[in-house]
């Protein structure tokens, strides 16, 4: 999710979450206008609510040991409750139940929070520069009215990265629009692990970072190249919203033909490795998503070895692309069953 981009909707949280969850390997892709212009009819596109089952399980196995992996998406319809019944059955056999792989800067408790206060400020450009000032003249000119219909005619925001407002943006507009950005599925897996005495085990690459108080300070100063994630994320919500709502509702009601044949595209344009490659480079954070693939391969296929039944969450991007770790899998040798 090939990517490790940070999710668009942490960008529009405490700038500390983008440093200590640098990568999220695999999450979510989102559908682009770029593939195909929305049409009004699906920008009229209705959310589904009340109960709905979602995907069925992708089925990886040798011999009789298996793999059961549940394909996240988000976002997801507001109004919708989810029935997991399927999953929490999967669980209920399994001995290990694995999360979704990121990558996230190796630092302890003691010293993360040590540095917080000097957080303050990430948020906004280096040198006190406006948007206006930091975006081409015709990016900004097509912020402002998304600006004022989703997020108000407030200053403050102006201030900010652009990366950063992309972000708020993105998480007002989908949240307008009958859609979640919230843990429904993680909340849900992790605590019907718990109810089976299972504990989530992380799959978590850590990056090293010797001195978390300098990369503060070089990202403070860093001038991001975040302007074409907000021209972006500008084009996302100003015309494809109705196609993230058919994405949404085809997870919500299973339909995973209909989740293969919607558009999928990486958002590389907004991931540190696009917006901030010379700092990744100095701190030697480099093929971040080729080694957060091979841990989870490793620990998937260890799973697999070790016990009778294993269960995990993949974004589903990961799932239906033809490079996806569920290739990798069957490419070892692995039986991969996909859902109907």
């Amino acid at each position: 999710m090939r990517r490790s981009t940070l999710r668009l909707r942490q960008m529009g949280g405490f700038m500390a979450g983008m440093l200590l969850c640098v990568s999220a390997t695999g999450a979510q892709s989102v559908s682009t206008a770029a593939a195909r212009p929305a049409t009004a009819t699906e920008l009229a596109v209705v959310s589904v609510t009340g109960s709905q089952p979602g995907p069925s399980l992708w089925r990886v196995s040798k011999g009789d040991h298996v793999l059961w992996i549940l394909g996240s998406l988000s976002p997801l319809p507001k109004n919708m409750v989810w029935k997991s019944d399927a999953v929490e059955a999967a669980i209920a056999q399994s001995q290990v139940v694995l999360g979704s792989p990121y990558a996230t800067v190796d630092v302890g408790f003691f010293r993360s929070l040590s540095v917080l206060p000097s957080l303050i400020g990430v948020r906004n450009n280096p040198d006190h520069q406006t948007l206006q000032q930091e975006l081409p003249a015709e990016v900004y000119a097509r912020w402002l009215p998304l600006k004022a219909r989703y997020m108000g005619n407030g200053k403050a925001v102006e201030k900010r990265r652009p990366s950063i407002v992309a972000g708020e943006l993105y998480a007002a507009a989908t949240d307008q629009s009958g859609l979640t950005n919230k843990r429904l599925l993680g909340d849900a897996v992790g605590k019907a692990a718990k109810q089976h005495g299972l504990k989530v085990q992380q799959v978590v690459y850590k990056l090293p970072l010797d001195n978390l108080h300098a990369f503060i300070k070089d990202f403070k100063r860093e001038s991001m190249q975040d302007s074409s994630c907000f021209d972006h994320v500008l084009t996302l919500v100003d015309t494809d919203l109705g196609i993230m709502k058919s994405r949404a509702n085809a997870w919500a009601i299973g339909d995973v033909d209909a989740l293969r044949k919607l558009p999928l595209v990486d958002t590389d344009t907004c991931d540190l490795q696009h917006m901030a490659p010379e700092l990744l480079r100095k701190y030697h954070w480099t093929d971040m998503d080729a080694q957060v693939k091979a841990l989870w391969l490793k620990t998937a296929e260890a799973a697999l070895t070790e016990n009778k039944v294993s269960f995990a969450t993949l974004p589903i991007g990961n799932l239906i692309r033809p490079d996806g770790y569920l290739a990798a899998l069957q490419a070892r040798g692995y039986q991969v069953d996909q859902p109907e």
